[in-house]
């Protein structure tokens, strides 16, 4: 019985260290995904200034919405 116990206590110990270092990851990648989001955003305000500039036209705002629904960004913006 205490065999089995000790086992068990171990395993505990396992999933938990494994569980803080899933938590530290995704901490990380969450500060990524939010430099990432905020970089794509700026470049696609870029490009809409740009694309306005060289006398395309003004852009449809649904033109902008796609760009960002294609990136995964829709809770985002």
């Amino acid at each position: 019985m205490i065999d089995i116990t000790q086992k068990m206590m171990k395993e505990i110990e396992i999933l938990s260290n494994n569980n803080l270092l899933l938590r530290a990851s995704n901490n990380d990648l969450e500060k990524q995904y939010d430099k990432l989001r905020e970089t794509f955003n700026e470049l696609l305000d870029v490009h809409l200034e740009m694309r306005d500039r060289f006398g395309f036209g003004e852009f449809i705002q649904d033109y902008k919405y796609d760009w960002i629904e294609k990136a995964g960004l829709t809770d985002s913006y």
